[in-house]
């Protein structure tokens, strides 16, 4: 059997539907941002991920919000495929990226009545 990384350095290199899908809603990002043709021909050749951050920083140039540039950043990193295309498609739609909680704290902890150090403005 073949050790994990050697697995993902073979899925890496064939494209797959799901990673075509991803660039697809990667090009309705950009498209909307007023991205110029070359640079939505240019996702087609993303995958490795020095093309992802290119693509990040084209964004960021843009002015996409950090919302998109979270998702953009996070691919190929701390989000699997399938969450990275659901989000973008819930970008793309004008849905909220944070729809729901994940988690809260409990305002009777431990920690109730301590002092939080405030930000200085300067």
């Amino acid at each position: 059997m073949a050790s994990p990384c050697l697995r993902y350095r073979q899925e890496e290199g064939a494209p797959t539907k799901l990673k075509q899908a991803i660039k697809d809603e990667l090009r309705k990002s950009l498209e909307r941002l007023g991205g110029e043709p070359e640079l939505l021909a240019a996702i087609d050749s993303a995958g490795e991920i020095g093309a992802v951050m290119a693509i990040a920083r084209a964004a960021e140039r843009l002015g996409a919000d950090r919302f998109l540039l979270a998702i953009i950043g996070s691919y190929g990193d701390t989000m699997d495929d399938e969450e990275v295309l659901a989000a973008l498609k819930d970008w793309n739609a004008d849905r909220p990226f944070f729809d729901r909680l994940i988690g809260s704290v409990d305002p009777a902890g431990p920690w109730q009545g301590l002092p939080f150090p405030r930000r200085r403005r300067g």
